[in-house]
């Protein structure tokens, strides 16, 4: 009988050894140096998202690259960075089933060698989550920042096995930079964001003191009405601009100002329509971004045909004004044409304006019946 002869080790081939796996060190310690280096000097996520993605995909070469990142808030990864035989545009999906899924909830990496791996493990091949062939091997590293998972960098090929532990090792450093890169990035834009509001509020405080103390000097009505349009019309985006009064009695709204694209229409008043009618019922206001016309039909009327030299609007916005318990009219902001013309602020700083034009007006009138009442005695 043979014996299986062991092969020797010799001392050149430990040396040989040690020199490649330090060799391999220092190569993947200066891809993480370069892509830690480049992400430092960005602080928008996809940027950095980009920088990652497009660094792993030319590092291991590989067929399929993704970055995919979690919302805690709604429970919805959103996919940032997919690339496959080109960048990919991947709609976003519920944190549920799926290898991405299992990644985030074990928060651990996931290294699979085969399809039948992929499906046994959950994997699903679904073309709508950007995944159109079925690959063969699968690795998917958590980022993690502190107890947090960001979400998954995830990396595919149509071979067997082509993943082994070098790599896990390496991606997971990369993502751990990545992580602190993220969350940074996060840091900065809400800075950002937080800084834009307080700029914007700033600038919209400034704009209802300015209103507020012109509406100090008017004593009569229609020079508020004037006032308000005026200064309306050239803070917000809007090419339509017009103020309603009611009138109870006759069931009719009086128009008191009405300018599109710079130009004044003195309209005769009208019955109370649709959107009236909206308005004194819920005192709230009533903003249609898109879909004009569909979301007027809810209401139980019809956009009304445009005056002579007027259209249609494809965005607007009614905020009533309100005296006590009474709505006496609104004012209207209309884009004729873009939808989605509005924002929250703009609903906001009108709401603010219409509020202290509301107060004025009820003094401008308080002012003239005690006027009246003088001149009767």
């Amino acid at each position: 009988m043979k014996e299986n002869k062991l092969e020797t080790i010799t001392p050149e081939m430990e040396n040989e050894i040690f020199k490649k796996q330090l060799l391999q060190k220092e190569a993947e310690l200066k891809i993480i140096n370069s892509v830690g280096e480049a992400m430092s000097k960005q602080l928008d996520i996809d940027t950095v998202t980009k920088i990652v993605g497009d660094n792993v995909r030319e590092i291991l070469s590989t067929e399929v690259t993704e970055i995919l990142l979690l919302n805690h808030e709604n429970g919805i990864i959103t996919v940032p960075y997919s690339y496959y035989k080109g960048y990919q545009k991947v709609e976003p999906f519920s944190l549920g089933e799926g290898l991405t899924s299992k990644v985030i909830n074990s928060r651990k990496p996931l290294l699979l060698g085969t399809s039948e791996e992929q499906i046994k493990n959950g994997g699903i091949f679904d073309e709508n989550l950007g995944e159109v062939d079925v690959t063969e091997s699968y690795l998917g590293i958590p980022i993690l920042f502190g107890e947090n998972v960001l979400g998954v960098v995830s990396v595919q090929s149509y071979k067997k096995n082509s993943f082994d532990e070098n790599v896990v090792r390496l991606l997971t450093t990369l993502s751990t930079n990545m992580g602190v890169a993220l969350q940074n990035a996060k840091f900065f834009e809400e800075t950002n964001r937080l800084l834009k509001e307080t700029e914007q509020r700033t600038a919209e405080l400034a704009v209802i003191n300015s209103v507020q103390q012109g509406l100090a000097a008017k004593k009569d009505i229609q020079s508020i009405y004037d006032l308000v349009g005026e200064k309306i019309r050239t803070i917000f985006d809007a090419q339509v601009v017009s103020i309603g009064s009611y009138d109870y009695n006759e069931e009719k709204c009086h128009f008191k100002y009405d300018i599109e694209k710079g130009e004044r229409f003195y309209e005769e008043p009208r019955k109370f329509n649709s959107v009236d009618k909206h308005i004194i019922k819920t005192r709230k206001i009533l903003l249609a971004n898109k879909n004009l016309i569909q979301e007027i039909a809810k209401l139980g009327g019809k956009v009304p045909a445009p005056a002579e030299g007027t259209e249609i609007p494809k965005s607007a916005i009614w905020v009533p004004l309100l005296v006590g318990t009474t709505i006496t009219g609104y004012i209207s902001l209309q884009n004729v044409d873009r939808e989605n013309a509005f924002t929250e602020s703009d609903v906001r700083l009108l709401t603010t304006l219409a509020n202290s034009m509301s107060v004025a007006l009820e003094n401008a009138r308080l002012f003239d019946e005690t006027n009246n009442l003088y001149e009767e005695v």
